[in-house]
């Protein structure tokens, strides 16, 4: 599978996870048309079918968990940190390796996935009245901090006044940022990259 220089896409210009989760949770493909001819997506979802299959046979698996293992692992790296004595807090390390939104509360801490913030952005514009679909590209996500920059790209039926669609994805989607996930808006950029027609 060939990927492009930024690794997150294909060179076709389909961001590699959302095959990842089409596949992990057998969604529909976000552009099927493109999917269907596309050598690149295609080569792509053949190397993961598999792989996914492999790991759902994994979790069918029953897995015996030592009760104390928590308080070992935990023992081990508190021993660990005691003995690096400069060592570098496990939270400034994380968000460097896992692309995240970081909500800090009393009780605990959020952690919400880019591509769970990415999902529920893209939800938002498909239930817009006008937006037919998400161009190959679909949406990408950026953080930082509890600050969210979207960006999507849209097909729009025929007929829609592009303007008025555009506002109201927009609206929906600094709406659903703020209620369902508790984080700020930084920027939603939105591209309309194709209008269907009537009988598309």
């Amino acid at each position: 599978m060939e990927m492009s220089r930024r690794s997150d896409r294909l060179p076709c210009g389909t961001q590699f996870g959302l095959l990842v989760d089409q596949v992990a949770e057998n969604l529909r493909a976000a552009d099927p048309a493109h999917q269907g001819r596309c050598e690149h997506c295609q080569a792509a979802l053949a190397e993961l079918e598999p792989l996914w299959a492999q790991v759902r046979e994994l979790a069918r698996e029953e897995v015996s968990v030592p009760a104390t293992l928590v308080q070992t692992v935990m023992r081990a790296v508190r021993q660990q940190r005691r003995d690096e004595q400069a060592g570098v807090p496990l939270d400034d390390v994380v968000p460097r390796l896992v692309n995240h939104a970081l909500l800090l509360d009393e009780r605990g801490t959020t952690k919400i996935a880019d591509s769970v913030i990415a999902r529920i952005v893209g939800r938002e514009a498909l239930v817009t009245p006008g937006v037919r679909g998400l161009d190959r590209a679909g949406v990408t996500v950026e953080l930082e901090g509890q600050r969210v920059s979207a960006q999507l790209r849209l097909v729009v039926d025929f007929g829609y006044v592009i303007p008025d669609v555009v506002a109201a994805v927009r609206e929906r989607v600094v709406d659903a940022i703020r209620s369902m996930m508790g984080l700020e808006t930084a920027a939603i950029d939105i591209t309309v990259a194709k209008v269907a027609e009537e009988d598309a």
